[in-house]
């Protein structure tokens, strides 16, 4: 009788040496994922940029519930508010892009004339030339639409690369016709802005990363010899491009023609040397949208008889939802 207290006491003993080993077994184990939480995080999200590249913006972008998921999540931080205004300006991007490939290639089958196919007018000089051109302008009203659905998005990038390819190509003879007048290379590179932009749109989409960022190179240093020739040919052709500056806008439209050739030149260096290239395109960009809008809008209200003015909008347009496309590029 006397044994059993003893016994007692020191089962209690046990039983509470036991349970506080427990407890720092799982204090520490506590703290040991506690520790790798962050590591975890920043896995997952350098995982989640990398599936995000891999797979492309547009593979990312759902309708419905999902963009009510990224709009809560926009919402979380300012990284993630970064994400979304990223996300926004893409969608708008594509939409400027496509639209105005849909409206180009609209009015190009409606009129059939030198003022709207302008130097393209050359593919009507190849055998079958007019069924040639025909064709390429439903492939680029079918891509223009294509690109605004993420399923579709990578085939219309393909299908829009052949088109201005095309596009490009037909720009040349008119080169070899006349090779000291500058307005010839100018065509060819405008239309080759345009295939930058089609290859942007075409990385944006790809499935490997090291793809994606060849492609993204490649159409970054593509559109800054662009910019170059949109340099030169306001340099050649200063006076016309004065002309068409509004009289209204002060202080007077040579300021505005010598502003913007500047303009075009340092976007050109900037891009080539990747130096500030984002924004370098960006800011060439919303002058390209100017001229859209304050040179080519006014002349298409005051004469919408005008096909000239129509072309020459939906070209600008063009060129700026291309040059849109490269300065959204994650991957260069």
């Amino acid at each position: 009788m006397l044994s059993l207290p003893s016994s007692s006491s020191a089962s209690a003993s046990a039983l509470k040496h036991s349970a506080t080993q427990v407890r720092a077994l799982l204090g520490a184990n506590l703290g040991i994922c506690l520790a790798r939480a962050p590591d975890q995080q920043r896995s997952s999200r350098a995982l989640l940029v990398t599936n995000r590249l891999d797979r492309g913006e547009e593979a990312n972008e759902t309708r419905g519930e999902g963009e009510n998921r990224n709009t809560l999540a926009c919402a979380r931080g300012p990284q993630q508010r970064r994400c979304c205004f990223s996300m926004k300006t893409r969608r708008y991007g594509r939409i400027v892009f496509g639209a105005s490939a849909a409206l180009f290639g609209v009015i190009a089958l409606l009129w059939h004339d030198a003022d709207t196919w302008q130097n393209l007018r050359q593919i009507w000089s190849f055998p079958f030339g007019i069924v040639i051109g025909g064709c390429l302008m439903v492939l680029l009203i079918a891509g223009g639409i294509a690109m605004q659905y993420p399923r579709t998005t990578r085939l219309a990038s393909v299908v829009l690369c052949v088109v201005f390819g095309c596009f490009a190509l037909a720009c040349i003879p008119g080169i070899i016709k006349a090779p000291t007048v500058y307005a010839q290379y100018g065509s060819f590179f405008e239309q080759f802005s345009l295939l930058c932009g089609a290859v942007a749109l075409n990385a944006a989409t790809a499935t490997n990363a090291a793809r994606a960022v060849d492609l993204g190179r490649a159409a970054r240093l593509g559109l800054g010899v662009c910019a170059i020739s949109f340099t030169l040919a306001q340099i050649f052709y200063l006076r016309f491009t004065a002309d068409l500056v509004p009289r209204w806008i002060p202080p007077n439209q040579m300021f505005w023609a010598i502003l913007t050739t500047f303009g075009f030149g340092l976007a050109a260096l900037a891009i080539l040397i990747d130096r500030q290239a984002r924004l370098a395109i960006r800011l060439m960009t919303l002058m390209l949208l100017l001229f859209g809008v304050l040179v080519w809008v006014p002349r298409l209200i005051a004469h919408p008889e005008a096909h000239l003015n129509w072309s020459e909008l939906a070209l600008t347009l063009l060129i700026a939802g291309a040059a849109w496309r490269v300065g959204d590029l994650e991957s260069f």
